[in-house]
Order: structure tokens, then sequence, then C-alpha cells
């Protein structure tokens, strides 16, 4: 893999993003210059229009109708100037991120809208506006992807945007769902750790591994696979995730191995390239040397993984049982007069 700094370092020319913007977002239409001109005329004139009312009874309806020619444009220009900024901001790394896959004969797309995906992070049921941006792919030789997952949640005010880089390697066997929490990107609340995934799974499925592994991730496993996780993460593995992605959080689901980042990956600088094509050779040769020979003795149907097998079982998180335990509470403090009602009656 070619991983050339000066496809990163030279800044996109107004003609590439050009051409970039033709061939990926032919949708995309920015205003016309006419249009911007206009809206700078009708803002003068509203200025023009709200100091310079005559004194007479039409003074306040004029000095009205001049605000509104005032903040109306206004409001539509600074629409406009965002929306342009953010998008032309945004291209500008994917034009290094495509001549990245170009000078590699890579796969390029620049947006993947409602993926399919299996992986945990994919599966947000609160999730909406979903979309894979730079999605850089190979499928023949050791196929992998590479993205950045952006999605929504609630709306307005409640709104939130998550925005999480991925890795997908794939695996020649279907395997067991297993997922490794990564401690490092842990959070501290009160001196409580708390997991990153976003996605809390059911305790009794976290197994405890030899040597110091426990102290980089918690691995989880379906219930009765404990000897199947075992058989996947053996030692020399168990190093090559240590040494090469303790930083990230991971999941065996179906015939893929995902790595996942907490943020955005930054696909426009080369070092991001160096770390992810590092783990695809080191975890991910070895995930699929290891495999290779897996075979999942409950099913009845050769290479397939046993329904128990197939996916992890959630719990509500920390945060969702502290404030379900709290409504419970204040709900059963709120009938306590009640219940004292009726038992002095």
């Amino acid at each position: 893999m070619v991983i050339d700094p000066s496809l990163f370092a030279v800044p996109a020319t107004p003609q590439e993003l050009a051409d970039f913007r033709t061939k990926f977002y032919p949708e995309y239409k920015p205003a016309k210059t006419s249009t911007i001109i206009m809206m700078i005329l009708l803002v003068v004139v509203g200025v023009f229009a709200f100091l310079g009312a005559p004194v007479n009874e039409f003074a306040a309806v004029v000095r009205l109708m001049g605000m509104v020619m005032v903040v109306a444009p206004i409001v539509v220009l600074s629409s406009i100037i965002t929306t342009r900024y953010t998008f032309q901001k945004r291209i500008k790394g994917s034009v290094k991120a495509y001549r990245f896959a170009q000078a590699n004969g890579l796969q390029y797309e620049a947006q993947v809208k409602n993926p399919t995906r299996s992986g945990f992070v994919f599966s947000n049921p609160n999730a909406n506006r979903k979309s894979i941006f730079d999605v850089i792919s190979r499928t023949d030789t050791n196929p992998f992807e590479i993205g950045n997952f952006y999605y929504e949640t609630g709306s307005g005010k409640s709104k939130a945007i998550y925005l999480t880089g991925y890795m997908r390697i794939t695996l020649d066997r279907n395997l067991p769902n297993m997922v490794l929490d990564a401690k490092a990107d842990d959070t501290r609340i009160f001196g409580i750790r708390q997991s990153n995934l976003g996605v809390t799974f059911s305790k009794d499925q976290a197994l405890r591994l030899e040597g110091n592994f426990n102290d980089y991730f918690t691995l989880y496993a379906p219930k009765e696979y404990e000897t199947d996780a075992l058989y996947v993460f053996t030692p020399d593995f168990m190093a090559r995730l240590i040494d090469e992605a303790s930083l990230f959080n991971a999941e065996i689901i179906d015939n893929n191995l995902y790595i996942y980042s907490i943020n955005q990956m930054p696909l426009d600088k080369p070092e991001t390239y160096e770390r992810l094509f590092s783990i695809l050779d080191s975890v991910g040769a070895k995930a699929i040397t290891q495999t290779d020979n897996y075979r999942d003795s409950r099913s009845e149907v050769a290479g397939a993984v046993d329904i128990n097998g197939r996916r992890l079982k959630k719990s509500l998180s920390v945060t969702a049982t502290v404030a379900l335990t709290a409504i419970v509470i204040l709900y059963v403090l709120q009938q306590v007069p009640i219940l004292t009602a009726i038992f002095t009656k």
C-alpha cells in the first residue's frame, strides 16, 4: 500500500473540488451569485427604510418593513454561507481520501446513505439520517472497508450528532458475535469507570482471559461460547491486539471483524492509514488464519453459527438503570400519601 505524504500535504485545488463535487455530489447546487447580491441589496434597502422612515403616521409601518427586509435576508445569507463553508471544508478532506484510493487502486464512495452493516455501531434503533462518508474498500484479496459513520438521534433541541470511524475486515468464516471493549477510551463518572461503547451487553457474557489482556479490553462472548472465544483469542492474537489496536473497540460478527474508533477517523491524514493498515496486516491477518478452521458444532448447517451465538444479549446501561430506578422511587413516593390514607381509615 502506497502512503505517499504528498497525496495529503497538497491542498485540494479549485478544479479538484469542482470535479469531485460534479462526480460525487451532482445534486449539490450552491446558491447563485445573483441570489447573494439580491439578499445584500435587500439588506441595504431595509437599512435605509428603517433609518430614513418619514416622521408621520406611517413611520412605524415603514420601520417594521425595513426591519423585515434586513433580518430575513441576513438569515438566508447566514444559512447559505454556513452550508457552503461546511460542505467545502468537508470535501477538501474527501478529495485527499479520494486521491489515496485512486493511487492504490481502491474503490471509493463519497457517501453511502442508510448503510446496511451488521456491527453494533450501525444498529442503534434511535439513529436517523444515517450515512457513511469517504468509504474506501478493497473487494478482491484481503477485503476491507474504511469509513466514517454519521448518524443523528432525537430532533430539535434534543438532537445529537455522532461520527464514528471504523474498519471492516472480511473473514473466511462465520463466527459467534464477540465484542472487545477497549478500556483506553473509557470515561470516569464520580470515579466509576464508564464504557464508551454506546451499547451495554449483559455482564454474564464478559470473560476473563489470561495474562494482562484484561487490563486493556473487556471481552464479551455469548453464553456457552466461552470455549469458542478461547479458540479465537489465543495468546499470540491477544498480544497483537494489545500492540496494534488497544485504543480501539472491536467486534467479530458474522464473517466480519470491525475495528471502531469512538471519534471520526481523519481520512485526510497519512498517519490514519499507517495505523489502519498496520492493524489490517497484523490483527486482520491473524484473525483470518486463526479462524480458518472454525466450525460451530451446535449448528446443523455447515459454515453457520447457531442462533444462540449469532448476537450478544444487550442490557440497560448504568445511566438508564439509574434513571429507571429514580422514576420508580418517585412514583412510589407519590403513592405514599394514598397508601397512608387507605390503611389509616
